[in-house]
């Protein structure tokens, strides 16, 4: 990573990577997360859960201000690598919710102000 985005994890684990953490979020799918040990097992791989509220009590706001930044950074500069479901604008916003509940769902759905 660069200077720019400070990460202390990374969000995918790609083949051959050593060391890091694979974080996880929310719980949206239902399903389990495939993961065999021999993936972790000297690679010194870390797994971490976390979930919105718990990341918005525990940092400073200044800190969400700079990690928001960095994800949306990130996003844009990568946003060939997300698959998009949807893309709605803010006047539409109850449809974007809708596209977000339906069963199943690929995809992001991007709500653009």
């Amino acid at each position: 990573m660069s200077k720019e985005w400070p990460l202390e994890g990374y969000f995918a684990c790609g083949g051959g990577s050593s060391g890091g953490t694979l974080i996880t979020y929310g719980a949206m799918a239902q399903e389990n997360i495939p993961l065999h040990a021999s993936a972790l097992l000297g690679r010194e791989i870390g797994i971490r859960g976390l979930t919105i509220g718990r990341w918005l009590r525990g940092v400073a706001p200044e800190r969400r201000a700079s990690d928001i930044a960095s994800v949306t950074a990130i996003a844009f500069a990568l946003s060939a690598e997300f698959d998009v479901a949807g893309t709605y604008t803010l006047d539409q916003i109850t449809e974007a919710v809708q596209h977000v509940s339906r069963p199943g769902k690929i995809g992001t759905v991007i709500v653009k102000t």
